[in-house]
């Protein structure tokens, strides 16, 4: 029985950049002239979860993300294009966080999550895959820390404010970040949430 067919590497990342560009997975197979099951384990294997449309049109559901500048917080697309550069040229974790002011736990925190499943890191998947999962609803501590929720409902119960808890909770609570919420957090948890048993 033949063996299953070798393309080289420029090829899958050929497609790859077609998908990114628009184009359907089936399509960009087929411009490339390789088989739909062998460019769809190819994508199942480089996206990270970026979800595609369903039927004949395609492509991703949604166009890839605004690049967005530096911040404190996020790398931004041209930093992850660096990292890409960085890996293909064999640099170090700390060499490549050098070259964007980062440290070289973020490097590895950020090839780690969002590198695909055949172990390269894209830029613009990784980009596109941070970008959801920011996008993604967290839920409320409140909602998600039983435990730390019957606390603070039975303190506004007894008539404290949502101030005077999240002190009590950071004073208690110690090294431990679970057992703490922010005034902020109550009362969004009041307004925004399903109603605490205080208020139904």
């Amino acid at each position: 029985m033949a063996g299953r067919r070798l393309y080289p590497d420029w090829m899958r990342e050929r497609f790859v950049g077609l998908v990114l560009a628009g184009e359907s997975v089936s399509s960009a197979g087929r411009l490339l002239g390789v088989p739909v099951p062998t460019v769809e384990r190819w994508w199942k294997a480089a996206a990270v979860g970026v979800p595609l449309r369903k039927g004949r049109r395609g492509g991703l559901v949604e166009p890839l993300p605004p690049s967005h500048g530096k911040s404190g917080r996020y790398l931004s697309d041209a930093d992850r294009a660096v990292i890409q550069a960085g890996l293909a040229w064999q640099l170090t974790l700390a060499e490549i966080g050098a070259m964007i002011g980062r440290d070289k736990s973020v490097i590895s925190r950020e090839v780690r999550r969002n590198r695909g499943a055949d172990g390269v890191y894209r830029a613009a998947l990784a980009d596109r895959a941070a970008a959801a999962k920011r996008r993604r609803p967290k839920p409320f501590k409140l909602a998600a820390n039983p435990q730390l929720r019957a606390r603070v409902e039975a303190w506004m119960g007894d008539g404290w404010s949502p101030g005077l808890i999240a002190w009590m909770l950071a004073v208690t609570a110690g090294e431990d970040q679970t057992g703490r919420v922010s005034h902020e957090t109550i009362y969004r948890a009041l307004y925004v949430q399903e109603p605490v048993k205080w208020f139904v």
